[in-house]
């Protein structure tokens, strides 16, 4: 602990809002289910995680109105659509895989990481939009 360091993107980031701890908590979370689609797509595990977004911790939080009070509705509406993309193309992958057709669900990987980063950079922009709206 006493050489940690943050991550070089966090570096001269303010302080956020504690409103905006769910959604970021939720962030970290969905990073997380990528890794562990990523590994099972990859043969790593034996079981994908849930590919319900609506059971993924982001998914929980904005069902649950972590962002209630967010000034800019649109851009969450399409951080809610782009999740949805998400989790409809992971199934989708995770069927390819079940059906024998590994290498079509390979194929696909840099789609979802793509739209995974394009969530994480809408994601980061909401978090930036509701800490300026809150302070």
């Amino acid at each position: 602990a006493a050489h940690w360091q943050p991550d070089a993107a966090l570096r001269g980031v303010g302080a956020l809002p504690r409103a905006s701890l769910p959604l970021l908590l939720a962030q970290v979370e969905h990073r997380a289910w990528v890794l562990g689609l990523l590994a099972y797509l990859q043969g790593r595990r034996q079981q994908p995680p849930a590919l319900d977004g609506l059971h993924c911790q982001l998914g929980k939080c904005v069902q649950g109105n972590c962002l209630p009070q967010h000034p800019d509705q649109r851009a969450l509406a399409d951080m809610l659509l782009l999740h949805r993309r998400i989790h409809e193309l992971a199934a989708h992958l995770c069927w390819q895989k079940a059906q024998g057709q590994a290498m079509a669900a390979s194929a696909g990987l840099p789609q979802l990481l793509e739209l995974h980063d394009l969530l994480v950079a809408q994601l980061r922009g909401l978090l930036a939009n509701l800490a300026t709206a809150l302070n």
